[in-house]
């Protein structure tokens, strides 16, 4: 997935109307489909074009409340390419792309996900690191210095969570605020202590960065709950424990409430669905690299994802 503006296709293929030009643009690189849009919704006309490799690129340009008016301008998955006239704006119906091929299945534990780069340090090896430059002496760990409630003190804020692999599985450290409610809390310690959570996760193709949407289920007594985390794929502790679920399935969830940081639950947590789990890693490690460098901005696609996908409802 890459975006250029229409300006660019008029300097490259000069004579030819803007769909042509898009036509041949897509024809000449191998674009599995090529969808046209406003960047704003005060723009007179398309301003950019958005090629794409998959039917998941598509569907996330027709999608997207950043593409106004998106149509489908080129599309080597049918016959042939749609026919427009420079007044026409015959959008593609939504239900043919529903249709379209299935995403193609990638390799297990060599998948592209395993090349995203790291930023920084684990926890784990952040502390590991200060215990030598402390003199520690030979062999010892971080399990001899660390307790869970230094772990639950990292977290960022109140009603969060963090993610750290520990003794080789991944750990779910949720810092929830006091002033939630009694019986929610107590719901929620229940359905963790008695290991029900699952975790499902959704892949979102924002302009500025991948968005993974991993969503705890807790099922409880009376209703359904949820929590949905947006982590970073670049993080140290996050790609680690990521990769980690991809090979054990399962993961640990500590639930602490704050103040005064005291463990309330824990419990085992195991993914819904294994492969769509790494599928949607899989997703989100081609749109990073499809990205260019200077247009990479987690903190704005978490912002707009927020914005734009409503929790669901409870079941």
């Amino acid at each position: 997935m890459s975006t250029l503006s229409i300006e660019t296709i008029r300097r490259l293929y000069p004579g030819h109307s803007d769909v042509q030009a898009t036509q041949a643009y897509a024809k000449e690189h191998g674009c599995l489909a090529i969808v046209r849009y406003r960047c704003s919704e005060t723009a007179e006309h398309y301003t950019d074009i958005g090629t794409c490799e998959t039917d998941e690129e598509v569907r996330a340009y027709l999608r997207s409340p950043f593409c106004h008016d998106a149509e489908v301008v080129y599309d080597r998955r049918t016959s042939a390419a749609p026919e427009h006239t420079e007044k026409e704006n015959c959008v593609i119906p939504t239900h043919r792309l529903d249709e379209a091929l299935a995403v193609p299945e990638h390799a297990g534990k060599c998948g592209p996900f395993e090349n995203v780069p790291t930023e920084g340090r684990t926890f784990v090896e952040a502390q590991e690191h200060g215990l030598r430059m402390r003199g520690a002496p030979a062999g010892a760990t971080i399990r001899q210095v660390i307790s869970f409630e230094e772990l639950a003190r990292s977290v960022g804020g109140l009603d969060a969570c963090n993610f750290y692999v520990l003794d080789g599985v991944t750990h779910a450290v949720f810092r929830m605020a006091a002033t939630r409610q009694s019986g929610w809390v107590a719901a929620i310690s229940d359905s963790v202590g008695e290991g029900k959570a699952l975790m499902d996760c959704v892949f979102r193709a924002m302009p500025t960065f991948p968005i993974l949407g991993l969503m705890f289920k807790f099922p409880t007594a009376r209703r359904m709950q949820y929590y949905e985390a947006i982590p970073t794929i670049t993080n140290a502790d996050v790609k680690e424990s990521l990769i980690n679920l991809c090979e054990n399935g399962f993961g640990k969830i500590l639930l602490f409430l704050d103040p005064p940081c005291r463990l309330m639950a824990q419990g085992l947590f195991h993914l819904k669905s294994p492969e769509e789990f790494r599928r949607c890693l899989d997703q989100a490690a081609r749109h990073y690299f499809q990205l260019p460098p200077t247009s990479l901005n987690f903190a704005l696609a978490a912002n707009r994802y927020r914005e734009t996908v409503p929790m669901p409802d409870d079941e």
